[in-house]
């Protein structure tokens, strides 16, 4: 969700992950934890293929690529303790295709949940390997709930970064007609 609305506000494109290409096959692996892996894996090389296809044109945001696989798969098999921050399991993968930037939501959870019980102690853990992540980092957003405020958040952040150059990246948010056309957007100024 916040994804989305990043890439809206900034004009730039929302990308899912696993890709729409592979989104008819998810279900086939999800009893199969050796196959679910290998699907998860392959739909992150077709995600960084679709990117490389629209980074020119557009700004490229995607939610739950590499560093969320890594992190349930680092949480889960190291139960007894995570390895420490130096150790190469924190580092990108050579052959897929890095993000400039990569954010981590830590929101705390919602005080009045319907669903499954919370697990706080498979949710620390996981914390702390989102913050071990190194080679890219992750930027961290936390103690939010709003997603406008969010996005914002993570605005700011890309504005420190990029300084002068953020506003190159922003475009004015596409609108649709009901038929599927772009269209100007009414209510994005032009300079």
């Amino acid at each position: 969700m916040v994804a989305k609305k990043l890439a809206n506000h900034m004009g730039g494109l929302y990308m899912n992950n696993p890709p729409p290409c592979l989104h008819r096959f998810r279900e086939s692996f999800l009893e199969h934890a050796i196959l679910k892996k290998a699907f998860y894996s392959l739909s992150m090389y077709a995600s960084a293929v679709n990117v490389t296809r629209q980074w020119y044109n557009d700004v490229v945001v995607m939610a739950g690529f590499w560093h969320d696989q890594a992190a349930y798969s680092i949480a889960r098999t190291h139960q007894s303790g995570i390895p420490p921050k130096e150790s190469s399991i924190y580092k990108w993968p050579s052959d897929l295709l890095r993000p400039d930037v990569a954010f981590f939501i830590h929101s705390p959870p919602p005080r009045f949940s319907r669903g499954a019980p919370i697990n706080h102690v498979m949710r620390k853990r996981l914390l702390d390997v989102y913050r071990n992540m190194q080679d890219p980092g992750l930027i961290e957003i936390s103690e939010i709930y709003n997603h406008d405020q969010i996005r914002y958040e993570m605005e700011v952040e890309l504005q420190k970064m990029y300084k002068a150059d953020y506003q190159k990246f922003l475009k004015p948010p596409k609108v649709f007609s009901r038929y599927g056309q772009q269209q100007p957007n009414p209510f994005y100024p032009k300079y």
